[in-house]
């Protein structure tokens, strides 16, 4: 879909907004005024028109493409015409102003207009780049089953950890009731998904702490202290005082099986937290653009309320 519409026929789009800009900077190069080119000489005027038509059709494609019997093929080409024009809406401003800038509200208008399109840029890369990350991490599960299926390890640990010991069962408990996913709004654009799932999960250093207990099984005679202070994590405090109280190759079986489940659910909230992340990310440009667009609206009035009363 990105593809089709960037390319809509044939870049159709592209051409005419290469065009208007090329007629604008050519007008403004040839433009002689007898003061400094500003926005109230005729082509100042001239260029101050075309760039508010333009923020007013780019303003209405918001509305537009929510009207969702309109095919697929005129919605790209709304898109298209919308990534394009906006572009060229900078010149255009830019050129209305002659590079004149101050403290004042058409000052604001030209900054709101920049920050508009630099959103709906980072809006493009989002929106090219966020499904497919999104398709890829959820596998063709959806969001809910991934969920379910963390519950259901959860019951799994907690199952084995109570053949294990009392001390076992308390830790997974309480990693169970550690785990929460999203975050905040920081964590759920910005976040380490695999940080936070390892958190969630107490399996830090969990690869290095089963090699471990797998030597030591395989030599029948695990070193439990030693496991738990040369790995000073969660997971070793784990494992050392699960073992400590004398265990044989059945119980440290069960032991690994655990280290197992906890394994699988990490891997399972790290994509979860993923999945969290890449939608995150996909609607905060519309909350940054819809505001910002709203205050350019504002702003645009407010310019020329003042250009036609007060000057």
């Amino acid at each position: 879909m990105h593809a089709s519409f960037l390319s809509y026929r044939n870049f159709f789009y592209l051409k005419i907004a290469l065009g208007l800009t090329g007629v604008a900077v050519l007008a403004y190069a040839l433009h002689n005024p007898t003061e400094p080119p500003n926005g109230g000489t005729w082509l100042g005027y001239t260029l101050g028109t075309v760039g508010a038509a333009l923020i007013g059709w780019l303003a209405w494609f918001g509305v537009r493409k929510r009207r969702y019997h309109d095919t697929q093929n005129r919605l790209a080409a709304w898109l298209s015409a919308h990534v394009y024009l906006g572009t060229t809406l900078v010149i255009i401003t830019t050129l209305h102003s002659g590079f004149q800038l101050g403290w004042n509200v058409h000052s604001i208008a030209y900054v709101l207009t920049l920050l508009v399109v630099a959103s709906g840029f980072y809006g493009l890369y989002a929106y090219v780049t966020y499904p497919r990350l999104l398709t890829a991490n959820r596998g063709g599960v959806t969001r809910d089953a991934l969920i379910a299926e963390v519950a259901e390890l959860d019951r799994e640990c907690l199952m084995l950890s109570d053949q294990v010991g009392k001390d076992a069962h308390q830790v997974v408990l309480h990693s169970i009731e550690e785990t929460v996913l999203g975050g905040s709004v920081w964590d759920q654009l910005f976040g380490d998904p695999a940080r936070r799932a390892a958190a969630a999960s107490v399996s830090e250093g969990l690869d290095v702490v089963k090699q471990r207990i797998e030597a030591r099984i395989a030599r029948g005679a695990p070193e439990v202290r030693q496991v738990a202070e040369q790995d000073a994590t969660a997971i070793s405090f784990l494992a050392g005082h699960m073992l400590v109280e004398g265990a044989g190759p059945e119980r440290l079986e069960k032991i690994r099986r655990l280290f197992d489940l906890i394994s699988r659910k990490r891997a399972l909230v790290e994509r979860i937290q993923r999945d969290i992340q890449y939608q995150s990310r996909l609607a905060f440009w519309l909350y940054l653009h819809v505001p910002l667009s709203v205050g350019l609206l504002a702003a645009l009035f407010a310019h020329i309320f003042s250009v036609f009363f007060y000057w």
